[in-house]
């Protein structure tokens, strides 16, 4: 039996009488038979007390779950009886989602149900599991209390951000341009492609006039043309050990990862073949471009649990592997973090190498606490080192884009909050300038 704090306040209130009246016989009696009227009203309460059987119990979640996004986890209680049932249920999460076990209370009509929700915010990826219910019951009066545990264990994913696809879509739908580089699906630039015909405007080049359609209309006529599709967009995803660095709650890593999904499912969109290669100190994962939502969703499953390595990153077997495997002209998307000019060099050498037949695009998260050390004015000799170390980093870092940059490499370096709005955008300028 457990005993609830306010039977055992109430049993209290008895005793100062005791004491005060300890040498009379009638006020003993009084507060015995108060305390054993007490007694009597507990066991009723304990005998009126729902069992496991007379409830049902539930948890209802997002699955899977997008890393870094809220989500609400809905606890609900159904109950069988003829009684009122008052009770709190403890969740289980994972670590990963919380650091607290969450906890609601309801109060449940006869042969109701009820429900309350807590959110979650997942900070890492992967396969995790809730654990039991630990629910305690009370009874009408609050006298008694009955505690169990019931078997709610259900295994839930952790991907990478995928609400920015739903966003895409919605603003895509709506035909707006976002600030994260949204743009409409149909784009019109220098392709091939060819789409219709229009009127002449004063921004059109003389070259785009089709000479027969203005003779038989009596007007200008100029072409139009829709971007190329079918082309290839070859995603390389370092998992080595600079791609370890937490920002915040959540590793450079993954904002590489939310980041290339949505480069792939916006690639797919625009009708791209979209593939994946992972690589740390050896190639871990190749995915052939091809395109479709099966695509997409296939590189989904292998990101969502993908984990960063403490090894360097080998370039070169890198892009030997897929010089191999692929021969058709690819955009090579390549997210990395490149600080140090002598790591910097295979990449630079291969992708100089490359760029007869390819277009490479190098994408690095900029750390801003190490932009801010290095702008800082120092005020002592520990941030007169901090700062040294810091500008030495930044200036490396600067060298590194610029010699990319040189050998026709294009580079996308910003704060890790912008890197999916800057690839979508320059994506979408590759597409509408047909540098494929």
């Amino acid at each position: 039996m457990i005993f609830t704090v306010r039977f055992l306040i109430l049993t209290a209130l008895g005793i100062p009488v005791i004491i005060f009246f300890g040498r009379t016989f009638t006020p003993i009696a009084v507060v015995a038979g108060y305390e054993i009227l007490l007694f009597s009203l507990y066991l009723f309460d304990w005998f009126r007390l729902p069992k496991l059987r007379d409830l049902s119990l539930e948890r209802r979640c997002d699955n899977p779950m997008s890393l870094g996004t809220s989500h609400l986890v809905q606890l609900s209680a159904q109950n069988h009886s003829s009684a009122i049932v008052r009770l709190v249920m403890r969740d289980e999460v994972p670590l990963a989602f919380s650091d607290v076990f969450p906890t609601v209370s309801l109060t449940i009509p006869a042969w109701g149900e009820k429900s309350a929700s807590y959110p979650v915010t997942p900070t890492r990826r992967g396969d995790y599991e809730f654990g039991n219910l630990w629910v305690r019951v009370e009874g009408p009066s609050g006298l008694a209390v009955r505690q169990f545990v019931a078997n709610a264990k259900a295994r839930v994913k952790v991907y990478p951000n995928i609400v920015n696809l739903s966003a895409y879509d919605l603003a895509v739908k709506k035909g707006r341009i976002l600030e994260t580089g949204f743009r409409p699906l149909r784009m019109y630039g220098q392709g091939s492609d060819f789409e219709s015909l229009r009127g002449y405007t004063p921004d059109d080049e003389y070259r785009k006039i089709d000479w027969k359609a203005t003779a038989r209309r009596g007007e200008p006529i100029v072409q139009q043309y829709q971007v190329e599709k079918n082309q290839n967009v070859m995603i390389f995803l370092d998992t080595g050990r600079l791609m370890t660095a937490q920002i915040g709650k959540i590793s450079k890593l993954d904002y590489a990862l939310n980041a290339a999904l949505l480069i792939g499912y916006v690639a797919s969109k625009h009708g791209d073949n979209v593939g994946l290669l992972l690589f740390s100190d050896d190639v871990h994962l190749f995915v052939p471009p091809k395109r479709g939502k099966l695509q997409v969703r296939e590189i989904l499953e292998h990101l969502y649990a993908v984990s960063p390595s403490l090894v360097e990153p080998d370039f070169a077997k890198a892009f030997r592997f897929f010089n191999a495997k692929v021969h058709r002209r690819s955009l090579l998307l390549v997210f990395t973090d490149l600080v140090e000019s002598e790591m910097a060099k295979p990449l630079t050498a291969y992708l100089a190498r490359l760029s007869r037949h390819h277009l490479g695009l190098v994408a690095m998260i900029r750390d801003m606490d190490l932009v801010g050390i290095g702008e800082s004015l120092p005020m002592n000799l520990s941030q007169v080192y901090q700062k040294a170390v810091a500008s030495t980093l930044l200036m490396q870092r600067e060298r590194v884009t610029r010699n990319l940059e040189s050998r026709g490499t294009l580079i996308v370096d910003v704060p890790p909050t912008a890197l999916t709005g800057a690839l979508v955008q320059r994506y979408l300028d590759i597409k509408l300038r047909g540098r494929l």
